[in-house]
């Protein structure tokens, strides 16, 4: 932001966006409808820009800055608003086969995003002898084996949970809470993140980007068509360790060619982490991609601007 007098009044001037506010208004002008803006260089004296200055204006009734918390019968979930107050995205998590919700929303506030809300959702499959740990779908037969992409089992249950993400998502958090698709972030481990994937592809749930830690496009939906509101405008970044026992470096290439052909190849954006295994990411390195991704997909609320009365924008 760089301060500029212009005419004997005070202006501030943002040199990247063009948006230029005073702070004190001439009182010399009659008119509002547009006035002229001088800028001399700092580098060459002589170098001066006119240009012109129209006035924004300014919501009457600007959107809240807290959402409502939401409430679904069908899912249990766990959720926390922004820490700072604005509750302009929301990061949703997915958790991997086993697993729960709680460990995860725990890293969703340790993450403290700014202008950032946080839900972590629970599988709505039980696991057969499992006590807490569920399943996005059928994972295992009668003896406890991990079912494969020839099982009838896999897809149905898949579909089944399709069905329930998307009321939640289209119903609730949007109908209801008033979040916007396309300020929502899905983070997915493994089975998690198959389910975060096939929700945008194949339920139609078009949010801003999904990070999906070692997990793919469920194999058996290549025979299934894609979602009519399905558009190819969601963001990805698939993180995946070289030493991955369970999907071996030869599966998760063709599997991420997979998942670009269905989210557009310049979407989709592949970390290969080495010497890493099936697991999720530790440490300040395995984070910094995963951070740097959500800096570039994160929306920011000018708030400061929405009680600024006198906006003018630079032409």
């Amino acid at each position: 932001m760089q301060t500029l007098v212009t005419d004997g009044h005070l202006c501030k001037i943002c040199v990247g966006c063009k948006i230029a506010f005073f702070t004190q208004w001439s009182r010399k002008s009659n008119s509002r409808k547009s006035t002229k803006l001088i800028i001399k260089s700092r580098v060459h004296s002589t170098n001066i820009v006119t240009m012109q200055l129209h006035p924004v204006e300014n919501q009457s009734n600007p959107l809240p800055l807290k959402k409502r918390a939401p409430k679904f019968k069908g899912l249990t979930f766990q959720y926390s608003p922004s820490p700072d107050g604005v509750d302009e995205n929301l990061l949703i998590f997915f958790h991997g086969l086993g697993d729960t919700e709680k460990p995860f929303f725990q890293l969703g506030q340790s993450l403290k995003l700014p202008q950032t809300a946080i839900i972590s959702i629970k599988a709505p499959h039980a696991i057969p002898y499992f006590d807490e740990g569920t399943q996005w779908y059928p994972s295992f037969d009668p003896l406890g084996d991990l079912l494969t992409k020839d099982s009838p089992l896999r897809l149905p249950g898949l579909i089944q949970t399709r069905t329930i993400l998307k009321k939640f998502f289209l119903e609730e958090l949007v109908g209801v809470c008033g979040y916007d698709l396309h300020k929502m972030i899905l983070f997915g481990f493994s089975q998690g993140a198959t389910t975060a994937l096939d929700l945008v592809v194949h339920g139609g749930v078009n949010v801003n980007s999904v990070v999906s830690i070692a997990g793919y496009l469920l194999e058996e939906t290549e025979r299934a068509s894609i979602e009519v509101g399905f558009v190819q405008n969601t963001n990805v970044l698939i993180i995946q360790g070289d030493k991955d026992e369970t999907i071996p470096l030869r599966v998760s290439q063709e599997r991420t060619k997979y998942v670009q052909s269905k989210f557009g190849k310049s979407h989709v954006k592949a970390h290969m982490v080495t010497r890493k295994n099936h697991a999720m990411p530790t440490g300040p390195g395995e984070w910094r991609p995963i951070m740097e991704f959500f800096a570039q997909n994160l929306s920011r609320r000018q708030v400061e601007l929405e009680n600024v009365s006198e906006l003018y924008e630079v032409k």
